[in-house]
């Protein structure tokens, strides 16, 4: 098993090659998020500010600062390319080649996503963790970090397989961008990047902790933060673990039924 693993393990380096090669187009986009960041930031400080209590469903203007780190830190360390990755070899037809590798394609995106989300660990993502560790520390939970690392590679996988799931409707489009950006926008919503969920209505604050998107990266700080222990803290890992086993399971159903229109187009 070990041994059949290290064969894609040159796909996740080369990955990470490939971002360096082009710094300056990382480094733009990383400065693009951390505007995204110091956006959001200002705008809960003005909307905190107009506030009489100072205190927002719950939360008060430093929680709401810690929150606004840990999701911009969670969102970019757990994001997943594999449906940009397999719409743009559809669009150029470079998986027709990749198909016929000894190798498995599905295997081959996964450490390909991997590598690109590793060197988001130690940069993008460090800061943020680092400030929150720095001047937050009181706030967060340092003896639930084995268990939110955990949290984070599940949600990592979620993010990838629906990735995978949605990625098939290439196979019938040819051409997935307009699609790829509204799914972003639409998963940065339900996944509690852009506002927490308990500043929506008790019944919608229920559903979205039980959909997948809340497991991308809602779960992981809710968890870091202390605020899941006990049966809760299990019982939303164990949410976790479903979506994934839902979301992987039925990429592998897509996966044979988009083969098999591949093989149709292709005569």
């Amino acid at each position: 098993m070990t041994k059949r693993l290290r064969i894609y393990l040159p796909f996740a380096r080369s990955e990470l090659q490939a971002m360096m090669a082009y710094r300056w187009s990382f480094f733009l986009w990383m400065i693009g998020s951390y505007l995204f960041v110091a956006a959001n930031f200002y705008l809960w400080q003005a909307v905190f500010n107009s506030s009489e209590t100072g205190v927002l469903s719950g939360f008060d203007f430093r929680q709401m600062v810690v929150y606004i780190l840990l999701a911009y830190a969670v969102s970019d360390i757990t994001r997943s390319s594999s449906g940009w990755i397999v719409g743009s070899e559809v669009k150029d037809g470079s998986i027709a080649m990749n198909l016929i590798r000894p190798i498995s394609y599905s295997t081959r995106i996964f450490f390909t996503d991997l590598g690109a989300n590793a060197i988001s660990v130690v940069t993008s993502a460090a800061l943020p963790f680092l400030v929150v560790g720095i001047f937050f520390h009181d706030m967060v939970s340092l003896r639930l970090l084995p268990v939110f690392i955990l949290s984070i590679f599940l949600s990592f996988c979620i993010r990838h397989f629906f990735g995978m799931c949605f990625s098939m409707i290439s196979f019938y489009t040819t051409y997935v961008w307009g699609l790829q950006l509204f799914l972003n926008a639409f998963v940065r919503f339900l996944s509690g990047v852009l506002v927490p969920f308990a500043f929506f209505p008790d019944a919608a604050r229920q559903v979205f902790e039980l959909l997948p998107f809340a497991g991308m990266v809602y779960t992981p700080i809710m968890i870091f933060l202390g605020q899941y222990s006990g049966e809760t803290l299990l019982f939303f890992l164990g949410l976790q673990v479903f979506w994934l086993l839902v979301f992987s399971g039925l990429s592998v159903v897509l996966w044979r039924w988009a083969i098999k229109r591949l093989t149709i187009l292709g005569g």
